[in-house]
């Protein structure tokens, strides 16, 4: 017997003994990373070795890693998420299949310590995975527009730390980018603010193009400081915004810039979800290959603020469509508010197909308690409730009961404003009233209409009645509403100025 094997064997011995001692009978898998006591930190990665075992045997063998602390706002938790590296013995990265997922050297320890209920993320991305395809799935059959992930129960230095997902990363490897070589190449973002052109209007044209950060985006691939490709990102942004680009413009080219199937399927999950953090943020803006498609396509990220709860973990009384129709972000609301290239009739249909299938009530329940269920009967959820707590749900019954019985009045909502706003499109005039936006100045060509300004706070800053066009000046920086009333018909429309 090798000394390897004789100490695989030994350690099939000490591993479940541990794992018993910590009171983890479990049925879920144990990940045991060891760091000789050093800290984790945010920055450097710091060595360790990590084994994966279940009760009764060694899934991995130990294997040397590097790891650190992942995330911004999540780094301030008391229970930490982890990135995670592999390395060989010459400290090179090197990939490893990790039960049943990709062959990768990088993975992720979801920590999920604001979801109460411990699934929302892994639930949300399963419900994505589900129905959407990536728009170059002829070409990459094994593409995912998503992740992977399982759910593991980690030790750190012999200490029990709680229930985590083990989960695939969003990277070139995971959505088939064309890789930078033969004339050929991919491009991905990740929005990680919601200061950005697609939210509240906040841009820098002149920002510099030679970072990795770029106006509130992520250079994920190539994620070279002097090769970003910020300047397809850029096009992209400026395309979406009234402020660059014209309604006529917007209309006539936005199949150009756009995987339009695919930014439908986006709606549905950001407004069935009612995932407020993932409209304008934590979401991935990619290209397949710029040198023969230059049009955008939307992969979902970190999705804990979702099924009626916000950010931070607390209760939002709020449904989808809730604040703006449809709940989404620049693109989406221009889309939604011209109804560019039938966007509403296009979006009822789509959901019609998915309300009885993937979307459906009965569908998002069976997942839950499925979920459920494994946290349950294999304790999982008893102990995380005991290490973590403070944002963790004391009856897990309820908080699943909370997320099925809120889905369900989701759905009604959803139901209800889609009908009505395609009943009213096939009702209207063809001719809907035109506006433009230069520097400060609002112009709205549509004769004989009323038009009445608003500003975020609802008071009225404009109101008037003109036979010709309505030329206002918008008084300062900031989003606005204008309501304009034609004959019997009503339009109302969100803009943003950015000037002054």
């Amino acid at each position: 017997m090798t000394l390897r094997n004789l100490y695989i064997c030994i350690l099939s011995l000490v591993l479940p003994f541990i794992s018993y001692s910590q009171e983890c009978v479990t049925t879920l898998p144990h990940i045991h990373i060891d760091t000789q006591e050093a800290i984790i930190g945010q920055e450097a990665r710091t060595p360790a070795t990590i084994t994966i075992t279940t009760s009764d045997s060694i899934l991995l063998p130990p294997h040397t890693i590097g790891i650190k602390v992942r995330g911004k706002t999540a780094a301030q938790y008391p229970k930490k998420s982890y990135s995670i590296e592999f390395v060989d013995s010459m400290q090179v990265e090197t990939d490893v299949s990790l039960l049943g997922m990709r062959s990768d050297d990088d993975w992720i320890l979801d920590a999920m310590y604001i979801d109460h209920a411990r699934m929302r993320n892994r639930l949300c991305t399963d419900i994505w995975n589900a129905y959407n395809r990536i728009p170059h799935h002829t070409q990459e059959p094994e593409a995912i527009n998503g992740t992977r992930g399982t759910f593991v129960e980690v030790f750190l230095n012999g200490q029990y730390n709680g229930l985590y997902c083990l989960t695939e990363r969003i990277d070139r490897k995971q959505l088939k980018l064309k890789k930078y070589k033969d004339s050929h190449r991919g491009v991905s973002y990740k929005a990680v603010t919601w200061d950005n052109l697609m939210g509240y209007c906040s841009y820098n044209p002149q920002a510099p193009i030679n970072s990795l950060l770029w106006n509130g985006f992520e250079s994920e691939y190539p994620g070279e400081i002097s090769n970003a490709g910020w300047e397809y990102l850029q096009e992209f942004l400026e395309f979406l915004s009234p402020i660059y680009t014209s309604d006529d413009t917007f209309v006539n080219e936005v199949k150009q810039h756009v995987h339009l199937d695919n930014l439908i399927d986006y709606t549905l999950l950001v407004n069935a979800l009612y995932a407020l953090d993932n409209v304008v943020k934590n979401l991935y803006l990619s290209i397949y290959n710029v040198q023969r498609d230059q049009r955008i396509f939307f992969t979902p990220w970190d999705m804990d603020a979702t099924f009626g709860r916000t950010y931070d973990g607390t209760l939002i009384d709020q449904y989808a469509f809730s604040g703006s129709v449809p709940f989404g972000n620049q693109l989406i609301t221009r889309l939604w508010d011209g109804n560019v290239d039938g966007f509403k009739q296009a979006l009822t249909k789509r959901w019609d197909e998915l309300k009885h299938t993937t979307l459906s009530s009965d569908s998002i329940a069976t997942r839950i308690h499925a979920y459920q269920q494994l946290f349950e009967s294999s304790g999982a959820f008893a102990r995380e409730q005991a290490r973590w707590p403070k944002l963790c749900a004391q009856d897990l019954s309820e908080e699943t009961d909370y997320m099925i019985s809120w889905y369900t009045r989701n759905v009604e909502v959803i139901d209800s404003t889609l009908r009505h706003a395609t009943a009213i499109e096939s009702s209207k005039d063809s001719s809907s009233p035109q506006y433009n936006i230069i520097g400060q100045h609002l112009t709205i060509s549509h004769p004989n209409c009323m038009v009445t300004l608003y500003n975020m706070q609802g008071e009225v800053l404009y109101s008037a009645f003109d036979p010709t066009f309505h030329r206002i000046i918008l008084p300062h920086k900031g989003i606005y509403v204008i309501h304009v009333v034609c004959g019997t018909n009503s339009y109302t429309y969100k803009i943003c100025n950015t000037q002054r």
